[in-house]
Parts: structure tokens; C-alpha cells; sequence
């Protein structure tokens, strides 16, 4: 607070807030599939003068505006959010819940390593590793099949072998 005597009157400035941060929707952690779209998120707290606000993602400022519209959600743009709501006259400053945008995606590039798509042995010996490999989140899981009528013979008579 600050006063001052200006021809004869006393005027007074009084600053006030922010004393809570809410977020609409509240929600605090989205899931979502690259490409889908994230709803804006708004920020809002009591300040007088009014709020000055900013949204961060791993302390790197992304907006300096009230709302946080991602749009169309991007793998990059995964990531903790924080808003700060200021208030521009005492500088004193609050920040909101934290919100956790999580964003699934892929297969993609997926490899093979030798890169070869052709493998030959001779019966008997051993065939070479072959890695599989690919970008996803959450992690890839991987399941090998191969085809032909001679597979599925030997691998039932594997079983049978078996029991």
C-alpha cells in the first residue's frame, strides 16, 4: 500500500492478491493421442490491479495470457504446466496447480536391425539376433510372427513334442 497527497486529497493504492490460482477445467492431467485436440485451459486469481499471467512448461515460459491453448497436441509438447498469476503492482506472485499433459504416440520408425528383410540359414545352424525397434508412448511392445504352411508344422509338432 502506498498514499499520496495530491492537491489536498489523499489517495490511497492499496494492492491486493493473488491469493488463489484455479484452473478451468481443473482437471490436472490429460491423456492424449498426437493430433487430438486439447481444450483450453484458463487461468484465473483475485488481483487488484488486475493479473498479469504466464504459463510454463519445464520452466520455459509458453504463454503470457490467462489461457493455455495447445491446439492440435504434439509428442513435443508433453510435459508439466505451471500458471503464474502476478500481480503487476506489488509484484507478488502465486502459482497454480501443476496440470501433466501426456501425449501417446506412434509406432513409429520402426527398423530392423541387421536391415536386411531377407534371411537365409542353413538348416541346423543358428540364425543371427534381429532387432526390432520403433519410437511409441507409451513403450512399445513387440510380437514376432512369421508365415508359411512349413512354420506352422514344425512349431504344432514343437508343441505336441512338448507335452
Amino acid at each position: 500500500m502506498w498514499m499520496l497527497d495530491v492537491f489536498g486529497f489523499l489517495l490511497v493504492v492499496c494492492y491486493d492478491g493473488p491469493d488463489n490460482v484455479y484452473l478451468y477445467p481443473s482437471t490436472s492431467s490429460y491423456t492424449m493421442t498426437e493430433g487430438d485436440t486439447l481444450g483450453t485451459i484458463t487461468c484465473s486469481a483475485t488481483c487488484n490491479p488486475p493479473c498479469a499471467y504466464t504459463w510454463s512448461r519445464s520452466g520455459s515460459t509458453v504463454s503470457y495470457a490467462a489461457t493455455l491453448d495447445l491446439g492440435e497436441v504434439e509428442r513435443m509438447e508433453a510435459g508439466l504446466y505451471v500458471c503464474m498469476a502476478r500481480n503487476i503492482g506489488s509484484n507478488v506472485s502465486k502459482s497454480g496447480q501443476i496440470v501433466n499433459v501426456t501425449v501417446r504416440y506412434g509406432p513409429d520408425n520402426v527398423s530392423l536391425s541387421p536391415s536386411t528383410t531377407d534371411y537365409m540359414v542353413t538348416e541346423g545352424d543358428n540364425l543371427a539376433a534381429i532387432t526390432c525397434s520403433a519410437t511409441c508412448n507409451p513403450a512399445c511392445t513387440y510380437m514376432w510372427s512369421r508365415s508359411g504352411p512349413n512354420f506352422s508344422k514344425r512349431l504344432k509338432s514343437l508343441i505336441t513334442g512338448l507335452s
